[in-house]
């Protein structure tokens, strides 16, 4: 079974301009075989920070936030159908009751919502503005044959919950990581972070970052990269593409015989400064 990473370039607030990139991407990746798409969160409440004021981004909130299903996530639905394609979105704002979640999606071919993962992981920014953590998901969320895991934009801080899903029964992780960090090369952090989880779970991990404008001016890029416990097996950065990777490397004997690529422990200690000031939790 083969899975795609969408790395692109989405507009902020621009529901029509992205869904219509997804589909374009959906279409080429359903041309080379592919069953599972992987695409960055929808909208990321952390963009919005700095750059609209707090009355506006809780005006935005209340315009996002909907109902799973929603009419947030109907474009990609319609996706999934047309293209009898898994889609797996990185996060969307999910009102549940009181309760606002940022919460990742895995659509199924025929439209249907196969598995619902809400961020634990909340920063004090995101908690001001109504978000609330999930709770810890313990069921299997199942593709085909696979089993996998799922990490939803700072919850790759956490290596307990990424070893939680391994013990589950995850054979590899989707983790969905793009946002801005106060300090240090993102690349270089969101690489180690990566390699971190994969070498403490024995497991690969499909990062899903991308870039995201604003009117006309890229504000950032987070990386996406495929990572194995052997290190980068591919990368993307400031170029749109899709990344390809083939589930039968799980069989391949090269992830049993380790290499331990080394790990930029500076920057994970940069990383778990960052993860102190974003988190509500000391």
């Amino acid at each position: 079974m083969k899975v795609a990473i969408y790395h692109y370039r989405n507009k902020l607030l621009s529901r029509r301009y992205n869904s219509e990139k997804v589909n374009r991407a959906a279409d080429e990746a359903r041309r080379k075989d592919v069953s599972l798409m992987c695409i960055s969160p929808l909208m990321n409440i952390s963009d919005l920070i700095g750059i609209y004021q707090l009355n506006r981004i809780k005006a935005i909130i209340r315009s996002y936030a909907g109902r799973i299903p929603s009419s947030a996530i109907e474009p990609i639905i319609k996706v999934a159908e047309e293209h009898s394609l898994y889609i797996m979105v990185g996060g969307v704002l999910e009102r549940a009751g009181p309760k606002l979640f940022m919460t990742s999606l895995l659509i199924t071919p025929d439209g249907r919502i196969k598995g619902k993962m809400r961020k634990i992981t909340i920063s004090r920014e995101e908690l001001s503005l109504g978000l609330s953590p999930g709770k810890i998901y313990t069921s299997k969320i199942i593709v085909r044959k696979y089993s996998l895991g799922v990490l939803v934009d700072t919850d790759l801080f956490a290596p307990e919950y990424a070893r939680l899903q391994k013990i589950l029964g995850a054979q590899f992780f989707v983790a969905f990581f793009k946002r801005r960090l106060r300090k240090g090369n993102i690349r270089t952090i969101v690489k180690s972070l990566a390699l971190a989880r994969a070498l403490e779970t024995s497991t690969p991990v499909l990062l899903c970052g991308g870039i995201v404008e604003h009117h006309g001016e890229v504000l950032y890029s987070a990386p996406s990269m495929i990572v194995t416990p052997n290190g980068i097996e591919n990368e993307v950065v400031s170029e749109e593409k899709l990344l390809y990777w083939d589930l039968a490397e799980l069989n391949n004997n090269n992830l049993n015989a380790l290499r331990l690529c080394p790990i930029s422990y500076s920057s994970l200690s940069d990383a778990c400064k960052e993860l102190s000031k974003l988190l509500k939790y000391r």
